[in-house]
């Protein structure tokens, strides 16, 4: 089972969510979120230990995520996470760094990050 980020973290009952999914993904929405390292942290308990995967994607890129966030921090209070912003987020929980990329695609760079939860 495949879940977005924005679904676990706006239920009242995350605990229904607790290591249920293969994936959870966070695609073009990181940003937008008032608290990533809470959303981070659901979206880790949310995985299966010693398979579930994390993403964090984004179509158009950590650039154009940086001037939405520029033009209006309100709307988009975070950019999305650096190489080591990612490392960090990884480093203290309970997954491990499996891809970083910030490459282009045509004219588009293109944002993915990915981790997979340990096991138990």
């Amino acid at each position: 089972a495949i879940v977005m980020a924005s679904t676990i973290t706006t239920t009242t009952n995350t605990t229904k969510h607790q290591s249920n999914y293969d994936a959870v993904v966070s695609n073009a929405c990181f940003a937008n979120f008032y608290d990533t390292e809470g959303l981070v942290d659901a979206m880790t308990m949310a995985l299966r230990p010693g398979t579930g995967s994390l993403f964090i994607t984004h179509p158009l890129g950590a650039s154009f995520v940086q001037k939405l966030h520029d033009e209006n921090s309100m709307t988009v209070p975070h950019t999305l996470p650096s190489r080591e912003r990612f490392e960090d987020l990884v480093d203290r929980r309970p997954l491990d760094l499996v891809d970083f990329q910030e490459e282009i695609v045509g004219s588009t760079k293109v944002y993915f990050a990915s981790a997979k939860r340990k096991g138990l």
